[in-house]
């Protein structure tokens, strides 16, 4: 048995435990002021975490165990106050947040229904409440608690573009016999473009006509340590349906729960899907997508709001909305991971229009307006 199929079954294991589990989902993490917003899929009680702390010499560790599961995955921050909070999924059913800090400063934490909230306690915030009291001299230094909380820089962010197809696989035909596979490279290197000119770190699966194994292009992203991996595609239908159907669709991984994702998926899967047999593909594809979900689903939703809003100032192109899909390429991807279908090469018009470098460069500043939402909406 090759190391490959051992690890897949491994993390199959994996993923049922965390999949059948009974426990509650973090689904969401915000990082405010001087607070973190943790909500869960469903209502929590009190006795979901306990509290304790460390010491070592000038720092103090506050470390709250939730019994659940992290989906929205691990979260790093560094407040204004100096307190670094980290956020982990240290045992298959347990998430731990640690906060580090020094003895001046303390937390607590507040849960109502679907929300937990950890609150920083500054010296500032307790003098607060006596406003009689003049501040000592350390609290002059109040006003940075009214800036701005950092986003980590743009530089540290990296970016694993995926121009679909390739090589012997042309993708989907358009009217002028154009391949997909030709239309989706342009547009990455477009999109390439646009993102190192915010300062992102970017990589992509191919660069020029060549063809990727699915399962490699994920396997490129996680040694590259991606923080988002984008999968680049355009959409077909049945000859007889040309002329009505068109429109940019934004998905997620997640096993199809409509026959037009089915059929999406399909066309964009026939090339590579031969590496495991239906059985393993179906157990593959309803279990692997958990822990990754919810944040796929996040990053689906912005980069569909920006592609919409760029390109509607000059056309008017569909909103396809944002669907679940079982793609094969999307499996095995460690980080939030989306499949973009910039629209229907196969419409008379829209076929044309999603050609074009004019065209492009509006997709290519909506996808990336959408992944800075992205980023400044979750910081992770």
């Amino acid at each position: 048995m090759s190391s490959f199929v051992i690890k897949i079954f491994l993390y199959i294991f994996m993923c049922c435990i965390l999949y059948a589990s009974p426990l509650p989902h973090i689904i969401g993490v915000e990082f405010e002021k001087q607070s973190t917003k943790i909500t869960f899929n469903k209502s929590i009680q009190k006795d979901i975490y306990n509290f304790f702390q460390l010491k070592s010499n000038e720092l103090k560790r506050d470390i709250y165990d939730f019994d659940a599961i992290l989906s929205a995955g691990n979260q790093n921050y560094d407040f204004d106050t100096g307190v670094k909070i980290r956020i982990a999924q240290n045992t298959p059913q347990r998430v731990r947040i640690v906060l580090s800090h020094n003895e001046e400063i303390k937390t607590k934490i507040e849960i109502k229904g679907k929300i937990a909230h950890i609150t920083i306690i500054t010296p500032n915030a307790l003098s607060s409440l006596f406003p009689t009291v003049k501040p000592s001299a350390p609290e002059k230094e109040a006003p940075k608690s009214n800036q701005i909380p950092k986003v980590a820089p743009k530089s540290s962010r990296i970016i694993v573009l995926d121009p679909g197809h390739g090589g012997k696989d042309c993708g989907a035909l358009g009217h002028a016999n154009v391949c997909e596979k030709v239309i989706v490279l342009n547009l990455a290197k477009e999109l390439e473009k646009e993102l190192k000119k915010r300062g992102y770190k970017v990589y992509m699966t191919r660069t020029e006509d060549i063809f990727i194994p699915l399962r490699q292009r994920t396997e490129f992203a996680n040694a590259k340590g991606a923080d988002i991996f984008i999968s680049l595609h355009a959409n077909a239908i049945a000859k007889e349906k040309h002329s009505v159907s068109s429109g940019i669709e934004s998905y997620f991984l997640s096993p199809a729960r409509s026959e037009r994702a089915k059929n999406v998926a399909a066309l964009e899967n026939k090339e590579d899907i031969q590496e495991m047999n239906n059985f393993s593909r179906e157990t593959v594809l309803g279990i692997i997508n958990s822990q990754r979900l919810y944040a796929s689903h996040r990053l689906a939703l912005d980069i569909q709001f920006g592609m919409l809003s760029s390109v509607k100032k000059k056309h008017k192109t569909f909103d396809g909305g944002v669907r679940e899909g079982p793609f094969w390429v999307l499996v095995g991807a460690l980080m939030p991971s989306v499949l973009l279908e910039i629209g229907y090469i196969t419409h008379p018009i829209e076929g044309k229009l999603i050609a074009s470098n004019a065209y492009q460069k509006l997709l290519a500043i909506g996808i990336a307006n959408g992944i800075d939402g992205y980023f400044v909406k979750n910081f992770n």
